[in-house]
């Protein structure tokens, strides 16, 4: 069984990452917490498979309270500070996203090297094999003709 990794993807808006859970094609389900998510599987260039779940965003209603023009300005205020904060945080999780995708290729590149290795070091044990084998029955037919001798 392969590793595991989570990436995070953020969006323009909610209805983009809708549309964009909507468009991708794989079985629904729901996650744990009971969100909707649909299992991708896709093949890498090299002819490995990978599969991931896409959970659907979940909806945030609390900016849609009413309230007084005063509480709905501070409210503003607090979304702004807030949206700044989760961009900058948004922002280390693409980067992390990113260094977390570098590693998983170099981890690919080191697994395919490592498979070629052992792939070349069989093929020498199966030719030392067939040496091997042909050495004693050399040495048999010469143990036979000695015998004969006698």
């Amino acid at each position: 069984m392969g590793q595991h990794y989570s990436a995070f993807d953020v969006f323009n808006s909610p209805p983009e990452a809708n549309r964009a859970y909507e468009n991708m094609e794989g079985d629904e389900e729901k996650d744990s917490s009971g969100l909707p998510q649909k299992l991708i599987s896709f093949q890498f260039g090299n002819g490995k498979t990978a599969s991931l779940y896409i959970r659907k965003m979940a909806q945030d209603h609390s900016h849609r309270e009413a309230s007084s023009n005063k509480r709905a300005f501070e409210g503003e205020e607090k979304l702004i500070k807030s949206k700044k904060a989760k961009e900058s945080t948004d922002s280390k999780k693409q980067e992390t996203t990113k260094e977390n995708t570098n590693q998983l290729d170099e981890h690919l590149k080191e697994m395919e090297r490592l498979k070629q290795e052992v792939n070349e070091k069989n093929a020498k044990i199966v030719l030392q094999d067939k040496m091997i084998t042909n050495l004693v029955k050399k040495v048999d037919g010469m143990k036979k003709g000695l015998n004969r001798k006698k």
